[in-house]
């Protein structure tokens, strides 16, 4: 009880003295307002949003912007804190009497977070961004429109906000009023003349590059969601495309491949905008038509090839062979095993390694690569056809 009366004893004579320094009209102080007032000489530590420690003084705190964690620390200190830890009805609690220099440190939960982090929407660009582009391009592409807008439109806000808050420190620190600098680099705090000028430079400074920060990283998530949604539109013009040429049949599928000479073969869409074309691109009904078609053939043309390569051309039989491998490839339009294998690399694989179909998305298994071989033809045979005979 001696320890209580005496703190009521030196509460009472700071009333009676800050009484007298009371302006006319002005409210007589309570001792509530005189036991939570902070000495602006004081020395607030607090913690930075990157987490480092940091500390200015109370004259300096209470400047700073209510979301400051210095001044979070500050409005505690002095009982203005809206968290509803303290008691409304102004009674002393057992934190009133600690003992001096227990409030240096903040500690549990009174110590501060940083500026808190805003709750971003389902739709947030930079959350989206740092998914895998799969994820991205099942999406709807909808849902990456409506991302990339509200993306434009906090983009459009944060350069306002900076533009302000840019305004705003220049005005608070013009020219001459600025923490001190050597060769262009501004020198730590504890070299500096003013510590408490750069505690509240540093602050404001903070404050802008966290928002440009964001303003980067929102500017970044609309490019790579607007690129994700610029594929999923040129990949639906080019299916709308390969659509209408399927219409025309197995059959010109086949000649375009052909006339290509090669495992692919472009088309343009509607807008004119040129798409290539490989086996894979088509239905899963188109590539069933060409295997159904293709395949027979090849099989035939591979045979009489194989039977017509076992022999020498002086043996027996070696012309009834090269004739039957000749019947096979004008029932396949011309196309010998090579031509196949080069237009067509499907005709080389056995039923179990078949297009797989995974989640709708088509997969050919992995194999070895072989190069076409050309069939063996007679020399003879080979100079009778380069000087235009058949």
């Amino acid at each position: 009880m001696k320890i209580l009366d005496s703190y009521k004893k030196i509460a009472n004579n700071l009333l009676v003295e800050s009484a007298w320094d009371r302006k006319f009209g002005e409210p007589l102080p309570t001792l509530q307002d005189v036991m939570n007032e902070v000495d602006d000489d004081k020395i607030i530590k607090y913690k930075k949003k990157d987490g480092e420690p940091g500390e200015m003084k109370a004259s300096s705190a209470k400047t700073m912007p209510d979301d400051h964690p210095a001044k979070q620390i500050y409005n505690k200190m002095k009982g203005d804190d809206d968290s509803g830890e303290k008691d409304s009805s102004g009674k002393l609690g057992g934190g009133d009497f600690e003992r001096p220099g227990s409030d240096d440190e903040p500690k549990g939960d009174d110590e501060p977070k940083g500026e808190p982090e805003e709750k971003q929407s389902d739709n947030d660009v930079v959350n989206l961004a740092k998914k895998d582009y799969s994820e991205l391009e099942d999406m709807d592409l909808k849902d990456l429109d409506d991302a990339v807008e509200e993306g434009e439109k906090e983009a459009e806000q944060l350069d306002s906000e900076i533009e302000d808050l840019v305004k705003k420190h220049n005005e608070e620190f013009p020219s001459g009023q600025r923490p001190q600098t050597l060769g262009g680099q501004l020198l730590p705090r504890e070299k500096q003349k003013d510590p408490e000028l750069y505690d509240r430079w540093k602050a404001s400074m903070d404050v802008i590059n966290a928002k440009k920060e964001r303003r980067e990283d929102v500017k970044g998530g609309i490019s790579r969601i607007q690129s994700i949604a610029d594929d999923k539109v040129e990949e639906e013009k080019k299916n709308d495309a390969v659509g209408a040429i399927e219409s025309d049949g197995v059959d010109d599928i086949i000649d375009r491949f052909r006339e290509s000479g090669k495992e692919e073969f472009y088309i343009k869409d509607d807008e004119g905008n040129e798409h290539s074309v490989v086996f894979s691109d088509l239905s899963l009904g188109m590539q069933k038509q060409l295997r159904n078609k293709l395949k027979p053939q090849y099989d035939k043309v591979k045979a009489a090839q194989e039977k017509m390569d076992a022999l020498d051309y002086d043996d027996p039989g070696y012309d009834d062979a090269e004739q039957e491998y000749e019947l096979a490839m004008d029932a396949a339009d011309g196309m010998d095993t090579y031509d196949f294998e080069l237009m067509f690399d499907f005709v080389t694989e056995r039923k179990s390694e078949s297009i797989k179909v995974i989640n709708g998305k088509k997969y050919k298994p992995i194999k070895e690569s072989k190069e076409p071989t050309k069939p063996k033809v007679h020399p003879f045979k080979e100079t009778y056809k380069k000087i235009g005979g058949k």
